[in-house]
């Protein structure tokens, strides 16, 4: 099956942007979410853990709502610790499904809030 038009320029990277590591065998990122309103651990499908900086990337295009269960789209409140970031470089489908963007930076572990885009 072809790849439609609008995705044909994606390709999922084969080691961190963020620190070179290779991702081949890396286990998926999982997430806090709540499922009936019951707090639970989720799998997101296409982003893995990167075993070498521990930033979340995806190897695959995610929608929107698994993206903001990975990054929330908010900014952190004040300073947050050099120990409390980490990596993130996602590529997100369009809410119209006319293509994909690439989202990346570096956000609060804790709180999954915006340290940093770009």
């Amino acid at each position: 099956m072809p790849i439609p038009t609008q995705f044909a320029d994606y390709s999922a990277p084969e080691t961190c942007p963020g620190c070179g590591a290779p991702l081949a065998g890396a286990p998926n990122e999982e997430v806090g979410c709540f499922i009936n309103g019951e707090p639970r651990i989720c799998t997101i499908q296409g982003a893995v853990k990167c075993p070498g900086c521990g930033g979340v990337v995806t190897v695959a295009l995610i929608g929107q709502w698994s993206a903001d269960g990975i990054v929330r789209s908010e900014w952190a409140d004040g300073d947050v610790a050099d120990e409390d970031l980490f990596y993130f470089d996602l590529c997100i489908v369009k809410d119209d499904g006319s293509g994909w963007f690439r989202f990346h930076g570096w956000a609060d572990q804790n709180t999954r809030r915006l340290v940093q885009i770009g």
